[in-house]
């Protein structure tokens, strides 16, 4: 198995030493109630609302779809979702329209 995140000794990270060492950056940016989860999700919110689909957002994220969809519901702004992806057509219309 291959590691992915490793401390500046460059050894995997025991669970103590994440969490203390994320406690640390969290309090050094004055977040006291923010938790690495509480990234995550709002990562998977900004990922909605830049119109990825709930699939195109599990496999970024390591979840499954019915963990996505909920965030979806809970956080999302379906409205907001919609303007996010009119935007990225009209973008794409444009680079299209300039080719001609």
């Amino acid at each position: 198995m291959n590691t992915l995140l490793v401390n500046s000794r460059g050894e995997p990270w025991t669970a103590n030493g994440l969490s203390s060492s994320f406690g640390d950056a969290r309090a050094a940016l004055g977040l006291r109630a923010k938790r690495l989860h509480d990234f995550r999700g709002t990562y998977a919110t900004e990922l909605c609302l830049a119109g990825l689909t709930n699939q195109e957002i599990a496999r970024t994220m390591g979840w499954t779809v019915g963990q996505v969809d909920t965030i979806r519901r809970l956080y999302v702004d379906e409205a907001a979702v919609m303007m996010a992806i009119g935007q990225r057509i009209a973008a794409r219309v444009a680079v299209k329209g300039s080719v001609k």
